[in-house]
């Protein structure tokens, strides 16, 4: 279960590199968003890891 939202994270955080570039710069607020996200994500995944 852990490897797997691990790898569905690193899926969604590649995606998301992908959709931003195929977007260009129309995207600064997605970009935004995505820092945030990729951080709190990153946060989650070293509290699993710990837990684990």
């Amino acid at each position: 279960m852990k490897q797997r939202f691990i790898a569905t994270g690193f899926g969604a955080y590649f995606f998301t590199l992908f959709a931003l570039s195929w977007w260009g710069n129309q995207s600064e607020v997605l970009i935004g968003t995505f820092l945030i996200a990729s951080q709190v994500w990153f946060a989650a995944a070293l509290i699993l890891r710990r837990g684990a």
